[in-house]
This record gives structure tokens, C-alpha cells and sequence, in this order.
């Protein structure tokens, strides 16, 4: 479940969602960008996909990395924070902007689905 680069939604289905419109986009004068925020801030301004669609991997893509960096440098590899002590459950909590532990886990489950359907009807579809 913590596995937040290779998981349905996580960070590697954004970040290729972000280059294949990159690329798709590029002949035609589409925006480049190496940061995969920056690269759908800019594919959203330039109006070459859909503001949900968009939307719901930004806000996945921000999540994740917030909590990708407390992550490793606390637990390393393969972390699981369910079985952390309360106090750093908080400390996941404060950086994924969650009044508690379950409630961020409620919202990276609703990022992560969101950003899967996102990446499918982006990529796929």
C-alpha cells in the first residue's frame, strides 16, 4: 500500500502520463518541461488536456512526493507506516495536510485511484 512510486496511481503512472503528452505534444509546439509538476502545470495552461484529468495527477503527484520524502528518509525501502508509532503517523499526516492517519490514508487512496483513472483515459484512452 506504501509503495508509492509503483503502485495504480503512483508516481511512476504520472510521471509517464506527463511524458507521453509531452511527447504527443511536442511536434505540434507543446510545452517541455523536466519537473513533472511543471510539465502539467504547463500541458494544463496550454489547454492540450483535460483540467480534471490534469488536476487529479497534480494533486497525486504533490501528495505522494510530500510523503515519498518523510518516507525514505525515516523508514528507507518498503516502508510501512502502520506500524510506526503514533507521533510519526502525525508527522505523515501534517505533510499529506491530514487531520489524522486515517484520513491520510483515505486521501492517498482517493489520489491514487484518481490519478490511475486520469492516467488511463490519458494514455490509454
Amino acid at each position: 500500500d506504501w509503495d508509492l512510486k509503483l503502485t495504480p496511481g503512483g508516481l511512476v503512472d504520472i510521471e509517464f502520463a506527463a511524458q507521453f503528452l509531452q511527447i504527443v505534444h511536442a511536434a505540434g509546439g507543446g510545452p517541455l518541461a523536466p519537473n513533472t509538476a511543471a510539465a502539467l502545470d504547463a500541458l494544463g495552461a496550454a489547454g492540450l488536456a483535460a483540467s480534471g484529468p490534469l488536476e487529479a495527477l497534480r494533486d497525486a503527484w504533490r501528495l505522494q512526493q510530500n510523503l515519498t520524502q518523510l518516507l525514505k528518509v525515516a523508514l528507507g525501502d518498503n516502508p510501512d507506516p502502520a506500524g510506526e508509532p503514533k507521533a510519526f503517523q502525525a508527522l505523515l499526516s501534517r505533510a499529506g495536510e491530514a487531520k489524522t492517519f486515517r484520513v491520510l490514508r483515505a486521501k492517498l487512496d482517493t489520489a491514487q485511484a484518481g490519478a490511475r483513472s486520469a492516467y488511463l483515459a490519458l494514455v490509454k484512452g
